[in-house]
């Protein structure tokens, strides 16, 4: 299990810091408001973003460790439930115990019955397309069929602002992505944010030459773009980087100028 030392640039001196502003377990810091922790000794705003996606990396390796002891164990209660009698071959026992490994599997969430296995370079394909920076195909109709109370729509009685920025194709992908993937992460942590993610999706899905913000749209904004850019050096997308930078600035050059 990962504790607080793993974290980039968490010692023990900074683990002890860190547990004195209630920030006692990885997730806590994964949740935490990068300016909180610029709080800390010698830690500026790109080290509390890298703290905070180190620890987000760090939750998602424990997560995935988790589901794959979950799996092994649910083939093991499979290959030890399903028994036959060896001196049985008929074809309703083979009847049976295929009823017997949809009970069980149904009973594990798999709905995937067959006769064989998973392919092992299917599985590997599976992984690599999952590092992908972005995919040349947003399901933003994913983001639209959660439901219009998710939407945190713009208030009349708020101060609003017309945001433009200089997208091209693959900048208004890399935007797209970054949105939608925070989004998702958020829901169960932050609504707040994971409702201007959404907002925002929705709003530069549709138009994405102009869209309308307030101050809480535009510093979320700010952050994911940080952080996805954070990302993109940590795992040396050389092609992408750019294109992340100059989004982040042109982001960071508004945001200065109306805030």
């Amino acid at each position: 299990m990962s504790s607080l030392t793993d974290i980039r640039h968490v010692a023990e001196s900074r683990k002890e810091d860190l547990i004195d502003l209630g920030y006692e377990d990885i997730e806590a810091v994964m949740e935490a408001n990068p300016d909180d922790l610029t709080s800390l000794s010698r830690v500026g705003e790109n080290k509390a973003m890298e703290m905070i996606v180190s620890a987000e990396n760090l939750a998602e390796d424990t997560e995935s460790d988790s589901n794959t002891h979950t799996s092994e164990s649910s083939e093991s209660l499979t290959s030890n439930t399903i028994t036959l009698d060896e001196e049985d071959t008929s074809t309703n026992n083979s009847s049976d115990e295929l009823s017997d490994e949809m009970k069980i599997r149904n009973m594990n969430g798999d709905t995937n019955i067959g006769d064989s296995e998973p392919d092992d370079n299917t599985m590997e394909d599976t992984d690599e397309e999952e590092e992908t920076v972005f995919t040349d195909v947003i399901d933003t109709d994913v983001i639209s069929t959660r439901g219009a109370s998710d939407i945190r729509e713009v208030d009349d009685s708020e101060e609003v602002y017309s945001l433009n920025l200089d997208l091209n194709a693959e900048q208004h992908l890399i935007l797209l992505h970054a949105l939608y993937k925070k989004y998702l992460h958020l829901q169960s942590r932050d609504r707040s944010r994971s409702k201007d993610c959404h907002y925002l999706a929705q709003a530069y899905s549709a138009h994405p030459e102009s869209v309308i913000v307030n101050r809480s749209h535009l510093n979320t904004l700010f952050d994911v773009l940080q952080e996805e850019k954070i990302t993109y050096q940590s795992k040396y997308y050389e092609d992408e980087l750019p294109l992340c930078i100059d989004l982040f600035e042109q982001v960071v050059e508004f945001r200065d100028n109306v805030l």
